[in-house]
């Protein structure tokens, strides 16, 4: 891999370099190097850093006002404004439109690094805009990094991750952008939900897939979707009988790119190996995005409910189903923990409830097919953030690093879920704005003023699983089991 600067040799920085604006034919001269500042210098690190280590090809030219990023010869205009005003869509479009093209070629991307103005509100909260060009904005470049996008790829993306952009929020850019770019191959005018299901309507019950017969849709999201599968012919190295009854995770392959298969490869060698009663097994893996819907994985079928709509249809649990549901649910994450792996989604939709009664109840944690391992660090970051908002800690929708005590502030939001009858931060609206609510008014469960000590006991526990600062919960999943089984004693020498 070769890094040069437009022609010249790494060791060789030219004195004064110029381009020509088409927007007014004027020629710019370029300060030399040596005049950029700090912030510039770590960007120019970065991204050469970042080329080397992905085997790119980069040619660098510019400074820390405008600057051309070549990357396997595809230009891409960055810019530095100096100006502190708030960037708004119609500021980030007009900057793009006046550098439609360079002297000799047209930019495939233009990125604008707001060191010293923040994003636009609408566009803080919606991370997203209209554009006619792929266009990125970073607000408060260097201490809020603050991401909005119209579209972006992977060499933009790798950009970005130089700039200091937390790698999820680029990566949720780029998978976002992808989704766009099937809608349009799909359908032109889908959104990237909509481009999902156009694809999902091509199978249909009886559909053989591999070793597998597909039976009964189960269920849709974003980038992938559910059926009951039946095995119809021996699989090697899988102990999965023909007859046998298994759930089938079927990925949209184009949302497939780069380290996700990668991703997904190394996270199912660590929940193929999970045991636990109360952990839905996984079986089989297969990815080859090349052929069609042949992009899934198999899982241990549960007739059952999912806890959402179980709430949903028959109202909120009871405290001794939620303290039952509770011991089962992190004793499920205590495994999980303990292969030092994160769940990062436990949500109501995610647990299924295999039976209940009035005061009992089974279930089983699944969707382990975004099961990240905290060790794998550029893995688990491109896993972007696949969660719920409405059980989301901050940490994660901020895009921070995750631990075991996310997932306990999921759990937390489950048991919330269950005894309230409702989500946690319903109707607040997209994730900006519940980053907002969390900040100036966090949700906590109330106590009713007739609860005795085992709702008071539990509510407290809740509210400590939901804190917002992961330092105010409970450090283990292990915590959380014994907690939960001391209210549970008390609860029955009461009665």
């Amino acid at each position: 891999m070769r890094t040069t600067l437009l022609g010249y040799a790494a060791t060789r920085v030219p004195r004064l370099e110029r381009w020509d604006s088409p927007s007014n034919g004027k020629t710019v001269s370029m300060p030399r190097k040596s005049d950029l500042g700090p912030l510039w210098k770590e960007f120019e690190r970065r991204v050469r850093a970042l080329a080397e280590r992905r085997g790119r090809e980069l040619r660098l030219l510019g400074n820390a006002e405008r600057a051309i990023v070549e990357l396997d010869s595809r230009p891409y205009l960055v810019f530095v404004p100096n100006s502190a005003l708030p960037i708004t869509r119609s500021r980030a479009v007009s900057r793009a439109e006046s550098w439609a093209s360079l002297r000799d070629r047209k930019p495939a991307g233009y990125i604008i690094l707001a060191a010293n103005a923040e994003l636009s509100s609408s566009m803080k909260v919606a991370g997203v805009f209209d554009a006619p060009r792929k266009t990125a904005v970073v607000g408060r470049w260097g201490a809020e990094n603050d991401l909005a996008i119209s579209q972006i790829d992977d060499e933009m993306a790798l950009i970005l991750e130089a700039a200091g952009v937390p790698e999820p929020a680029v990566l949720r850019g780029l998978q976002q952008s992808q989704a766009t770019a099937v809608a349009a191959d799909v359908s032109p005018g889908l959104s990237s939900g909509e481009a999902v299901a156009s694809l999902g309507r091509l199978l249909r019950p009886g559909h053989l897939i591999d070793a597998y017969r597909l039976e009964k849709r189960l269920g849709r999201g974003h980038s992938a979707e559910v059926w009951k599968a039946t095995v119809v012919a021996p699989i090697a190295g899988v102990g999965l009988n023909r007859g046998t009854t298994v759930a089938l995770k079927l990925y949209s392959s184009a949302l497939l790119q780069g380290f996700e298969t990668l991703r997904i490869q190394r996270e199912f060698t660590v929940a193929v190996e999970l045991r636990h009663p109360n952990l839905a097994r996984v079986f089989d893996l297969v990815l080859s995005p090349s052929r069609p819907h042949h992009a899934f994985l198999a899982m241990e079928f549960v007739d059952g409910p999912t806890l959402k709509s179980l709430i949903e249809s028959s109202g909120r649990l009871s405290v001794t189903q939620t303290l039952r549901m509770g011991e089962q649910l992190f004793g499920a994450l205590d495994e999980i923990h303990t292969q030092g792996a994160l769940h990062r989604d436990v949500k109501g939709a995610n647990i299924l409830v295999a039976s209940h009664s009035k005061d009992d109840i089974a279930i089983k944690l699944v969707d382990l097919g975004i099961v990240s391992i905290p060790s794998e660090d550029r893995l688990t970051q491109a896993s972007v953030f696949l969660g719920s908002k409405h059980s989301a800690p901050l940490e994660q929708l901020k895009g921070q690093p995750l631990d075991e005590r996310t997932d306990i502030y999921g759990a937390g939001s489950v048991l919330f879920h269950a005894l309230t009858g409702h989500a946690m931060y319903q109707n607040t609206g997209p994730e900006g704005a519940i980053v907002v609510r969390m900040l100036e008014r966090p949700e906590q469960l109330p106590v009713p003023r007739d609860a005795g000590r085992i709702e008071e006991e539990l509510a407290g526990f809740v509210n400590r699983c939901i804190a917002l600062k992961s330092s105010d919960r409970p450090a283990s999943a292990a915590d959380c089991i014994e907690a939960l089984r001391r209210i549970r004693s008390r609860s029955a020498s009461d009665h």
